[in-house]
C-alpha cells in the first residue's frame, strides 16, 4: 500500500521505507533538533492565537449578554481558521519529531548491543519510551540548530540564525563592544557565531566547554553581561582571532590550540 509521507516530500524520517544505521546518528539528531525548534516556535504562536481567541469570544459573550451589537464576527471566524491551521502545524512538527526520535532510539540500541553495522528501518515497531532532556531555554535550542547547520547541509537554521545574531550583538553592546554580527553575511553569521560561542564556552569552563557554552548562552538569553562571567577580555580576544581567520569551522580553534600546547610540551 502506498500513501503520502507525513510532512510531505523529503521528510525522510517519516518514510516507511527509510533504512539507516548508527553512522547517521549525528544527522538524525540534527534533524530532531531542527524540528524541536520548529515545534517550540509553532507552539508559542498557537498559544498567542488561543489567547486572542479566548479574549474575542469573551467579548462576543459580553456583547450578547448586554444586548449590544457585536461587529467582530468575521474577525472571530478568521482567527478560528488561523488557530486551527496553527494547531495542525504543531501536530505535524510533533509527529515528525516522534518519528526522528524513534529512529534515534533504534540506532542507539544497535550501537550499544551490536557491532554497529546493522541496518535500522522505520517500519512498524512497538511504542518506545524515551527520556528527553527538557530544555527551558530558547537560546540553547537556537544555538544547537545553528551548530548542526554548519555540519549538516540539509539543516536550515532559518530565523534562528538572526535571533542568535541579535542576542550576540546586544551582549557585545552591553559590554561596550561594537556590534559585529549585523554587518556579516548569513554564512559568516553562522560560522563566526558558532566559533565565538565555542571559544567563550571554553574560556568559561576549560574542563567542560559544553557546560561553559551553556552558561554563556543563558547569559545572552537573560540579557546579562558577559563581563560578569569573566569573559570581557576573552570576548575581545576571540573576536580579534576570528577576524584574522574567519573561515575556520567550529571546533577547529580547539584542535589548533591543543596541537600548539602539545608541540610546546614536546619542545620543553
Amino acid at each position: 500500500m502506498y500513501r503520502p509521507v507525513h510532512g510531505g516530500p523529503r521528510n525522510c524520517v517519516a518514510c516507511r521505507w527509510l533504512v539507516t544505521d548508527p553512522r547517521y546518528l549525528a544527522a538524525l539528531c540534527a534533524r530532531a533538533n531542527e524540528v524541536s525548534l520548529q515545534l517550540s516556535d509553532a507552539a508559542d504562536v498557537l498559544a498567542g492565537l488561543e489567547q486572542q481567541l479566548t479574549a474575542l469570544r469573551r467579548e462576543a459573550y459580553q456583547a450578547e449578554r448586554s444586548g449590544e451589537t457585536w461587529t467582530c464576527a468575521q474577525e472571530l471566524c478568521d482567527l478560528v481558521a488561523r488557530t486551527e491551521r496553527q494547531a495542525s502545524a504543531v501536530d505535524s512538527h510533533g509527529t515528525t519529531l516522534a518519528y526522528a526520535w524513534r529512529l534515534i532510539v533504534r540506532c542507539l540500541k544497535v550501537a550499544a548491543h551490536g557491532d554497529g553495522n546493522a541496518l535500522v528501518a522505520t517500519g512498524q515497531a512497538a511504542d518506545v519510551q524515551l527520556a528527553l532532556r527538557e530544555v527551558d531555554s530558547r537560546m540553547l535550542q537556537i544555538h544547537q540548530v545553528c551548530m548542526d547547520a554548519e555540519i549538516q547541509p540539509d539543516i536550515d537554521p532559518g530565523k534562528a540564525l538572526f535571533v542568535r545574531s541579535q542576542w550576540i550583538d546586544a551582549a557585545l553592546q552591553r559590554d561596550g563592544h561594537r556590534p559585529v554580527m549585523f554587518t556579516l553575511t548569513e554564512d559568516q553569521q553562522l560560522k563566526i557565531g558558532n566559533r565565538l560561542l565555542d571559544e567563550l564556552g571554553e574560556q568559561r569552563n576549560p574542563d567542560n566547554p559544553a557546560l561553559g557554552r551553556e552558561d554563556v548562552l543563558l547569559a545572552l538569553e537573560h540579557g546579562e553581561s558577559l563581563a560578569e562571567l569573566g569573559l570581557y577580555g576573552a570576548t575581545l580576544e576571540s573576536l580579534k582571532r576570528i577576524a584574522e581567520a574567519p573561515t575556520l569551522r567550529v571546533g577547529d580553534h580547539v584542535k589548533q590550540r591543543r596541537a600548539a600546547l602539545q608541540t610546546g610540551s614536546e619542545e620543553e
